[in-house]
């Protein structure tokens, strides 16, 4: 890292916008782990992980905890809100795929509280493809049918489109279903 890298980095910690943690080995292990289980479940976050993970030297183990595959059953989480209303939302079991040359981009429904938008559109790239901040992924949707446009024309724009590239939709219970897939009823 250069003095200057150095310096800025100083600059955005002093100003809040840095944290800086002490971990550890179980803490890291944890922390390397949880990043595994979330990028089999958001595939889209893969470059954020990726940065992550090399923060923490863990490119091996979060591998390792990686191939270990995802949860058998779905974690329940307590943030606060109604968890039973987020369970029994049937479009919480329902996503969207469609693969690009060297990317898969996925579109998944968000609960019905949410007030920026009722699909997250996220991208998994791979090979030469690279994107940036300029890219602004992940992306929100409040029509289905308006993020299923978008996401091809992002890809033709970018030069992924390929003769097979088509929707799928998955379930949390079984495989690719269809490759046409309705929008789900709110």
């Amino acid at each position: 890292m250069s003095t200057i890298e150095q310096q800025l980095e100083e600059l955005a910690h002093l100003a809040g916008l840095v944290h800086r943690l002490v971990l550890d080995e179980a803490q890291r292990q944890m922390v390397l782990l949880s990043l595994a289980k979330i990028s089999i479940t958001r595939p889209g976050w893969a470059y954020a992980i990726g940065q992550i993970v090399d923060k923490l030297a863990g490119g091996d183990l979060y591998q390792a905890f990686q191939a270990m595959g995802p949860d058998p059953l779905p974690p329940i989480v307590d943030d606060g809100r109604d968890a039973v209303a987020q369970v029994s939302d049937p479009r919480m079991h329902y996503w969207w795929e469609i693969h690009g040359e060297h990317c898969r981009i996925a579109l998944k429904t968000r609960p019905a509280y949410c007030d920026r938008g009722n699909y997250l559109a996220i991208i998994d790239t791979w090979g030469p493809l690279e994107l940036d901040e300029k890219d602004l992924w992940p992306r929100m949707y409040f029509d289905f049918h308006c993020a299923q446009r978008e996401a091809e024309t992002w890809l033709r724009k970018r030069g992924q489109w390929t003769p097979t590239s088509a929707w799928k939709q998955f379930t949390s219970d079984q495989g690719p279903t269809d490759t046409v897939s309705p929008a789900p009823s709110s």
